[in-house]
């Protein structure tokens, strides 16, 4: 369960850097090596299905634009 935790922890931290950075228009290199960094210090490999489950579930239902 501290793994699951951990995990939950780690995909809202990439969420949070996502919002920030598109809020503050962030270059987008320098966002996807901020969240390569997080991943990578919380030793989850890339690529990662898991990342692209979150972030396509952000970027496409919590933006409410399905259609993305």
């Amino acid at each position: 369960m501290e793994f699951s935790l951990q995990s939950s922890r780690l995909w809202e931290e990439v969420i949070e850097q996502t919002k920030v950075a598109k809020e503050k228009g962030i270059d987008p290199l320098l966002w996807a090596l901020q969240v390569s960094s997080s991943l990578s210090t919380s030793g989850v490999p890339l690529p990662s299905t898991e990342l692209a489950h979150v972030l396509v579930n952000y970027l496409c239902w919590d933006n409410n634009i399905p259609i993305l």
